[in-house]
């Protein structure tokens, strides 16, 4: 009779095929990490269709999530589409649910063709920011394939109403669900912060990103040379990898900040990265709803952040943060110099962000609202 509860279980499951591109450790990365992880298994059945090697596959197997290696580029790839419906075949998928343009291209296609309902999460639309011809060609191949997913997800409010503007977006199946994360295990963090707070030594500035325009890191070396000019002491530790790793060695050997801003790779031990910051700067030029921020902000990490897109969801200026205009380095270090001088302001904005974050962004109020949108597209 339990043998036979079990198999009914299993055959009333829906199964989700999350797909992505790459299997880094970026926030796309650990956001599909999450929903795989965090679906409620009495309900739903997940699998990943990604990289074949990466940290991303080393962590979806150690919680047990199969994993499906598929190769997707930037470049339309008829090849990644008959490897997707390959896998849509093998493991079929109730609900395919694509994460990013590249893997939104070809696993919107491939579900297509395989009769699948789909799902597609925006996490920035960034092709938005492109020069016109590579804005205008992406946004006309976006638009055809939104008329073949079933529902589309925006991270903030702000994608929505830019995806509205440029004809993307369809308000009769976008729903908004912010992201969320796993507070508890960055509420540790904070604890663990709040006791070296009191050690004497240098302050630690960080942020955590790959190394690409988007993330702004150019203007937060050209920060940190103004503070260094002014007198200032402090270390800038730049956590990921990309490919303008050569061109930001050099701007921090031109600016004679070698010792001081470090480039650090790629990490996966994020949580002690952020231990280790006394303030945490996202210097982006563009975002979604970056999970480093959120991270950050429930670590108990005081946060200067670019007012764009959907940050100003999450950080309110002066309240639990502080926002500055994107682009702009001398602002950026006018209020990195405000927290190195006043750390009790720092702690004060970083107690207000972790209740923010309590209330707003945990991992279950996230999967809350994509549940009952897999129940709904599932039907």
């Amino acid at each position: 009779m339990k043998q036979a509860r079990h198999e009914h279980r299993k055959a009333t499951r829906k199964k989700i095929l999350l797909v992505i591109d790459e299997a880094t450790i970026g926030g796309g990365q650990q956001h599909v990490l999450l929903v795989a992880r965090h679906l409620d298994g009495n309900r739903f059945e997940a699998a990943v269709a990604c990289e074949g090697r990466g940290p991303l596959v080393d962590e979806l197997r150690r919680a047990s999530v199969p994993v499906y290696a598929v190769h997707l580029t930037n470049f339309p790839s008829p090849r990644a589409v008959r490897r997707l419906a390959s896998i849509m075949r093998d493991f079929r998928p109730d609900i395919v649910h694509t994460h990013g343009g590249t893997a939104g291209f070809a696993g919107r296609i491939a579900g297509r063709i395989r009769g699948c309902r789909v799902v597609h999460t925006y996490h920035a639309i960034h092709y938005l920011h492109a020069a016109f011809p590579k804005k205008f060609l992406l946004t006309a191949v976006d638009r055809l394939l939104a008329r073949i997913t079933h529902r589309l997800i925006c991270v903030a409010r702000r994608d929505y109403d830019a995806g509205l503007h440029a004809g993307v977006v369809d308000p009769r199946k976008t729903v908004v669900i912010r992201n969320g994360i796993e507070i508890e295990a960055f509420g540790r963090i904070a604890r663990s912060r709040a006791r070296r707070d009191k050690e004497e030594r240098v302050p630690v500035i960080g942020t955590v990103g790959r190394l690409h325009a988007q993330k702004g890191h150019r203007h937060l070396i050209d920060a940190a040379r103004i503070l260094r000019e002014r007198g200032r002491s402090f270390k800038v530790d730049v956590i990921g990898e990309g490919d303008l790793r050569s061109e930001l060695e050099a701007m921090v050997h031109d600016a004679g900040l070698e010792g001081i801003v470090r480039l650090q790779g790629s990490r996966t031990d994020i949580g002690s990265c952020l231990a280790r910051f006394d303030i945490f700067v996202l210097p982006s030029l563009w975002e979604g709803l970056p999970l480093a921020l959120l991270e950050a902000m429930a670590a108990g990490v005081p946060v200067v952040a670019s007012a764009v897109d959907g940050v100003p969801e999450v950080v309110e200026d002066g309240v639990n943060g502080i926002l500055v205009p994107r682009g702009d380095a001398g602002a950026l270090a006018g209020a990195l110099e405000r927290l190195l001088d006043n750390p009790g302001e720092g702690r004060v904005l970083a107690a207000a962000a972790e209740g923010t974050i309590r209330e707003r962004f945990g991992v279950r109020t996230m999967m809350d609202s994509l549940q009952r949108l897999y129940a709904e597209a599932a039907q």
